[in-house]
């Protein structure tokens, strides 16, 4: 699948302009989906190259810079998820939901923890038993964002024969 940036740029603030501006409205209890991390998750996983992790550096800074309380933090762990996420995808079976659901699972705990602990060595006080009591529901939000992004990206994957199982 080859995305081009025009298609994508539009999304990724989409995205930003939904999770900051229209989610917190949402009574959900405890938190909201990272929708950038799921975005930047399944770029990562379904595109080749670097476009998963040049927009996530993008976009993480420019979150830090609207809501950060350090500029560059979120832009790291994006930047650190979308790495690890490009290491594993060849090693998974993209066409599958239960291997995506775990990549987005594994990558969204990662991200949290990065985030609490590169704050916590910068002298934040976000404590760790508020983004362990929060990580479930994050768990929980961004796994079903995800999937509606699976199908998403699926739909308009290159199917070719030799890449299905028999």
């Amino acid at each position: 699948m080859k995305l081009k940036y025009r298609y994508m740029i539009p999304l990724y603030i989409a995205a930003f302009l939904l999770q900051t501006a229209v989610l917190p409205q949402l009574a959900l209890p405890v938190c909201t989906p990272n929708l950038l991390l799921c975005l930047l998750i399944m770029t990562s996983f379904w595109e080749e190259g670097y476009m998963g992790a040049v927009l996530g550096i993008a976009s993480g800074i420019v979150q830090d810079m609207c809501f950060g309380h350090m500029i560059g933090i979120a832009a790291l762990c994006y930047y650190a998820v979308a790495l690890g996420v490009m290491a594993v995808r060849h090693f998974l079976y993209r066409s599958s939901l239960l291997s995506s659901l775990l990549v987005v699972l594994l990558s969204t705990a990662a991200y949290s923890f990065l985030y609490w602990g590169i704050s916590v060595i910068m002298g934040s006080s976000y404590r760790l038993f508020y983004m362990a009591e929060t990580l479930p529901f994050l768990l929980l939000y961004n796994g079903a964002v995800s999937m509606v992004l699976y199908f998403i990206f699926r739909s308009r994957a290159r199917r070719y024969p030799e890449d299905w199982y028999l």
